[in-house]
This record gives C-alpha cells, structure tokens and sequence, in this order.
C-alpha cells in the first residue's frame, strides 16, 4: 500500500462542504489508509513479545479481508491507541499498556477472522457491544443509564472512554478530560445534544452529513453554566470531549467546532498543511494564550464553519435566530475570523495548506 498523502484532493469545501460533497470521505480514507501503515510498521515495546504475531495477522487480513480490517481501525479505542504508538520516542504515555490493550482490542473486535493471539486485558472500549470490556464481560449501562446512547447522525454520547490521552490538556483553562456528566441527568445531556444536531442538520445539511461519515462518539466531562470547554485531538480521530452548557446554541458551536478539528485533523494525517505550523507563536483571536499558526489555522477553520451555519440559520429564519444576541454573537465571530485570516498571512503552506486558506478567505469576503 502507497504511503497517503494530500496529492490530487479537492480541498476547495474541507471547512463548508458543497451538497453531496465527498471532499472529508477522500480525506478520512487517506488518513485510515495510514493507520493501517502505522499499525503494520509499529515497533513495540521488549514486554509487548507477542507484537510480530499480531501484526502479521493484521497483515494477512490487509490482503484476505480489508474491509473487516478497516471497520475496526475506524473505531476511536482502536485507532487512537495505533496513532499514540507510532511515535517510539514519545515518553509520556504507557506503551506497554497501550500495546497489550490494543491487542486486546484487535482480538475481540475481529473475533472470528482474527488468527493472532488473544491477549486478555483487565478493560477496553468494545464498540462491537457498545459496552466497557472487563475480562472478557461487557457492562453496557449504570445506574446513569446506557455507556453509549445514540444521539443521532450516527453519533453515540459515551461514558465509556478509554483513550491514552484523555488526560492530556492544551488549554489553559482546563484539567483533562475525565468522563463526568456533571451532576446533570444523562437525558438533560441527551436532550441537548440531540437538539443541536438537529439545528446543525437545518443550517448546514452537507455538514451534518460528514458528521454522520466521521464523528463517532461525544465524551461528557462535566457542567459549566458560564462556559464552555471542548477537546479532540489528532490521534482520537471520531471523537470530542465536551461539557454541556445551558444555552442551546453554544452546544451547536461545540459540536461544529469540534468536529471541524476532527476534519482538519484528519488532514494533518496526510499532510504537513503549514511548514511554519508550530513556531513562532502568534496572539491568537479566540484564546488568551500565544499560539501556533497550527492553532491559529485550527481555530479559524472552525469558527468559519460556525459563521457560515449562523449566516444560514439567519438566511432561513429560524427560530433560533430569533433569540437575544444571535447578532451580536455571529458579529464577535466574524471579526474573530477575520482577524484569525490576518494572522494566518503569516503562514507558509503547502498545496494542500493553500487550498484549505483559500476556502476560508473566500468564505470571509
């Protein structure tokens, strides 16, 4: 399998899809096509001794049965867990943890076409049963109510995360990502969830369909009525961490923004995007901490897919638009996004990276 890379995509739609658009699905394929690269070319830890056995199942069924093989790396435990190994120098996570649960992993979801060892671990996400594993026994639900509850479009909220990085924190603001509900009842999360889906699908339809193609699963991690505070990360591709926040609106935000992360980092996947994408550092228009043109890139691609689902919300006349300070809040993004376009003419980006600049200063004009 050839290496993926950004060559011959149309990149001109990655923040705004067009209807009917297959610009993500291209991306999303080229980046599973890498973790299938990455899990067959990980080096794994000395106490991991039964890791050649594995991968060289896992190459026998790139070959015999494919499709298999890449329904079960689009899952968030297990493609998360190949994306943390492949970097051998990296030495703030458990790799020997990380590898014997991705075996795990791998065994149970695979099941019957599986022909490497079984490894049993003591707990993992299995999305086979939309349950917690623990040896071997899967727990589907708490007195909180189902660990994976649909929302729609495709997407479950999950109580369940297991992700090696979910304690890992860029922002300022904010300590990790523990799984909480917040004291709130799982259907006041549910509800809300449900509700911002829905107005995602009236405003921007083409968007609300990549989300059913690639986002996986939403993780709670807590309540704040003042603020919001959202995560993804490059390696947990298919998943967002968000705490709920009374006002409707702001969980639709959270969920474009998040998931615009999930799009673009599915394409740093592929492709550098920027050479210049992590220093120097840049003030930034939507956090208070200096900022890689990564970040910056990152903020300003998601906050233009929630102008522009603002500006058709207002176009159509829904009844959110409505409310007290639609305006003013579509006005503070906006000028955001142009100041975020500003500071990005600092970039220096590759094929890929232009079109994708190119999209959002059009989008601003």
């Amino acid at each position: 399998m050839k290496w993926p890379d950004a060559a011959g995509l149309a990149l001109d739609d990655l923040t705004v899809p067009r209807p009917g658009s297959t610009t993500l699905r291209s991306v999303w394929s080229k980046a599973l096509q890498r973790t299938v690269l990455d899990l067959l070319s990980l080096s794994a830890p000395p106490a991991c001794t039964s890791w050649d056995a594995s991968r060289a199942a896992v190459a026998a069924l790139a070959k015999s049965n494919p499709g298999a093989l890449f329904s079960v790396l689009r899952q968030p435990g297990v493609g998360t867990r190949i994306r943390c190994l492949r970097d051998a120098s990296r030495d703030d996570l458990d790799r020997v943890a990380i590898c014997r649960s991705l075996q795990a992993a791998l065994a149970h979801e695979l099941g019957p076409v599986w022909t490497g060892p079984v490894i049993r671990e003591s707990a993992f996400t299995s999305w086979r049963e939309r349950g917690w594993v623990h040896d071997g026994q899967v727990t589907t639900r708490d007195e909180h109510g189902p660990l994976f509850e649909p929302l729609g479009a495709g997407v479950v909220l999950c109580r369940a995360d297991d992700s090696p990085l979910a304690m890992h924190e860029a922002h300022p603001d904010k300590d990790g990502n523990r799984t909480s509900l917040g004291g709130q009842p799982q259907s006041q999360w549910v509800q809300s969830l449900r509700g911002a889906l829905e107005i995602i699908g009236v405003g921007l339809p083409a968007l609300h369909a990549e989300i059913e193609l690639a986002l996986h699963q939403i993780v709670p991690v807590g309540y704040d009525e003042s603020r919001h505070l959202s995560a993804s990360f490059q390696e947990n591709l298919g998943t967002a961490y968000m705490t709920l926040h009374p006002q409707q609106m702001t969980m639709v935000e959270a969920i474009v923004h998040e998931f615009s992360h999930n799009k673009l980092n599915a394409l740093f996947e592929i492709d550098l995007v920027l050479h210049n994408a992590f220093e120097p550092l840049f003030s930034s228009p939507v956090r208070p901490d200096p900022r890689p043109l990564h970040g910056v890139l990152l903020a300003v691609h998601a906050f233009m897919a929630v102008e522009s689902l603002y500006r058709s919300l207002r176009e159509q006349g829904h009844e959110v638009s409505g409310g007290p300070g639609f305006d003013r809040r579509l006005d503070s993004i906006a000028q955001g996004n142009r100041e975020g376009l500003q500071t990005l003419d600092n970039a220096e980006a590759t094929a890929a990276g232009a079109a994708v600049l190119s999209e959002l200063r059009t989008l601003a004009s």
